[in-house]
């Protein structure tokens, strides 16, 4: 292992539940999936020269909690017998799901480490946080998650894309345009490349700050320049519009002295655009062409609508000529009957006439 230049732990208590493990495949199964990933950290740091965290656990919830346990470059394993162990202590905040409103309201509630949430039965805490984040809160504080892995469909259309550096201080402004320039090509080039891939592009960069010495991070949201995901552009162009629109944000959030130990953008909320070819239709170009599609369909719909008034129209005035006629033939038939009841009268009287 050391050869390799990983390193491993295990998280585990031996018991009598370590035979009944042994005997279900669960151990094995975890120390095999230890052996893999020490073998892509392998690969990783001979081919590229990448470090990589890894943690292994019976679900993604347990792996992904363990996963820094051993940093830069090695594996941590948690095995059955550890998990109420491992994860009682935990602070509640590392919990999935549980965001800085929900962490104070818990807080408030008593629920600062995850063995509070133990005392609290589960209809309790769908009561106090409602029927979803209580039965997620109940399960996940027993190392429970049953979300499955699907690493094909999650990879193929990503959720979000990032990118981050750390470091050990960045006290200036300067520096932090500096760290700031140098994410942007390969940001913008992976949000070009997804713009193409999945038809979309994002409409808001997330920042994110960590400062040194303490916990405390800062985020905040802008709005995406379009200069980002339009091909047209070039990347450097492109890079140096995001730079800015960044940096006006940090010359008014960031005090005067400050030290950063990290720095890094996120894309938030896509929207769904035309490609052609590998120009991308702009939101504007979307907009106007959605815009001319709307009148088109109301011109249309107005066009329509004077059809039918004018065929109703035609419609009530053939109905009436139609109604005239009927009038006048039936007009014209009781005139010819009454003329041959007169005519009728009149030669029944001559008769009579002659002979008297």
């Amino acid at each position: 292992q050391h050869e390799k230049g990983v390193r491993t732990k295990e998280l585990r208590q031996p018991t009598d539940d370590d035979f009944l493990a042994e005997t279900t495949g669960v151990n094995e199964r975890l120390r095999l999936a230890t052996a893999i990933a020490m073998e892509v950290q392998s690969l990783l740091l001979s081919h590229i020269g990448f470090t990589l965290s890894a943690g292994v656990g019976s679900n993604k919830l347990l792996a992904k909690l363990v996963s820094g346990e051993v940093k830069p470059n090695g594996v941590t394993t948690i095995f059955p017998s550890a998990v109420k162990r491992y994860i009682g202590p935990l602070p509640v905040r590392r919990l999935p799901g549980v965001g800085w409103k929900l962490h104070k309201k818990m807080k408030e509630d008593g629920l600062v480490y995850v063995h509070h949430i133990w005392s609290m039965w589960s209809i309790h805490l769908k009561n106090a946080y409602g029927d979803r984040i209580g039965s997620l809160l109940a399960e996940n504080a027993q190392g429970v998650d049953h979300s499955e892995v699907d690493g094909e469909s999650s990879a193929s259309v990503p959720k979000s894309i990032s990118i981050e550096d750390s470091f050990q201080r960045c006290d200036s402004l300067a520096t932090a345009e500096t760290i700031l320039f140098n994410l942007c090509p390969e940001f913008i080039a992976r949000i070009r490349d997804d713009c193409q891939r999945n038809h979309r592009y994002p409409r808001s960069v997330v920042v994110k700050l960590r400062h040194g010495g303490t916990h405390k991070r800062d985020t905040f949201r802008l709005a995406m320049p379009a200069s980002v995901y339009a091909d047209s552009i070039q990347r450097s162009d492109a890079a140096k519009a995001l730079t800015e629109v960044v940096m006006k944000k940090l010359v008014h959030l960031l005090p005067s002295k400050f030290c950063l130990t990290l720095i890094g953008m996120a894309t938030q909320g896509f929207q769904s655009v035309s490609v052609t070819g590998s120009l991308v239709v702009s939101p504007l170009r979307a907009f106007l062409s959605k815009s001319a599609s709307g009148q088109s369909e109301k011109e249309g719909k107005e066009k329509g609508e004077e059809q039918v008034q004018l065929s109703t129209m035609r419609e009530g005035a053939s109905k009436g000529m139609t109604e005239n006629e009927e009038r006048e033939r039936e007009g014209g038939r009781e005139e010819r009957e009454g003329r041959k009841r007169a005519r009728e009268k009149e030669g029944g009287g001559g008769e009579e006439r002659g002979e008297e």
